[in-house]
């Protein structure tokens, strides 16, 4: 379950999404991987849904290689690739947990990934995000159809 950020959000309202899936951080800024973290290298503003009341937010997932590292049965240090979405999966990106809390017994439980609104990489040697529009998904489809 994450902090409630209520005396930011008595001030400022809603927020427009929220960033880091653990802490679920109000923004209020329009979406830009640019407010994501300084060592990612993967950005992408989510839908995610509530599985208790079925309210839909946007949010952010963002991951660098070391976001997916573990050791090994040996010790050694491996460094899993990051899965890139495809139409029936959302790969590294569906791991949002627990829902931004909005007081509701949901705010305990894990959320259901909706869609891919905006899918970002850093592909050249100048750090520049690029927008890659093949890579966001409506996964709704995935979901029971009464939830929605």
């Amino acid at each position: 379950m994450h902090v409630f950020y209520d005396d930011i959000q008595s001030k400022l309202g809603r927020p427009q999404w929220w960033y880091r899936n653990d802490a679920a951080i109000p923004r209020y800024a329009p979406f830009s991987p640019d407010l994501c973290g300084v060592y990612d290298t993967h950005a992408a503003l989510l839908e995610i849904r509530c599985q208790a009341c079925r309210e839909i937010m946007p949010v952010s997932m963002s991951l660098w290689k070391m976001d997916l590292a573990g050791r090994d049965e040996n010790g050694k240090m491996q460094f899993p690739l990051i899965t890139l979405p495809t139409a029936e999966s959302a790969g590294s990106f569906d791991r949002w947990n627990d829902p931004p809390i909005h007081g509701c017994t949901g705010d305990t439980m894990c959320s259901d990934l909706v869609r891919i609104l905006e899918f970002w990489m850093q592909e050249d040697p100048l750090r520049q995000w690029v927008r890659h529009s093949e890579l966001e998904f409506d996964y709704s489809h995935l979901l029971d159809r009464e939830e929605l």
